[in-house]
């Protein structure tokens, strides 16, 4: 009886921390309307995302980094939102597109950020 009741207390506790451990990402999609290079943060539509170290910036599947982002450039952002701030843990560019590849160029389609 009593292993059993360790057994329980022990899942109940794995169940606990897998749960604390869980964490649901948020995707949008907009145009960026300002940087603030300084503080690495910028505006998407309305929102504003922080950026860390961490934070994974992509073009067109390429690498990027914080100094490649633009006012007016279309982007996809996952992250998440603690205490009211968003923080990236990915931004992807995405260039205009004409059906035929990015910026024209040849390929399938646009830039494979979802």
């Amino acid at each position: 009886m009593r292993k059993l009741s360790i057994g329980l207390i022990l899942l109940a506790l794995l169940l606990a921390v897998s749960a604390m451990a869980y964490t649901r990402f948020t995707r949008f999609e907009g145009e960026i309307a300002s940087i603030d290079y300084a503080a690495k943060t910028l505006v998407v539509g309305e929102t504003e995302v922080c950026t860390t170290d961490a934070t994974q910036i992509l073009n067109c599947g390429e690498a990027a980094t914080f100094d490649d982002l633009a006012v007016g450039q279309y982007v996809n952002v996952v992250g998440e939102e603690v205490d009211g701030q968003f923080t990236a843990k990915r931004i992807c560019i995405k260039p205009e597109c004409d059906g035929t590849g990015p910026k024209g160029g040849a390929g399938k389609g646009c830039c494979p950020c979802r």
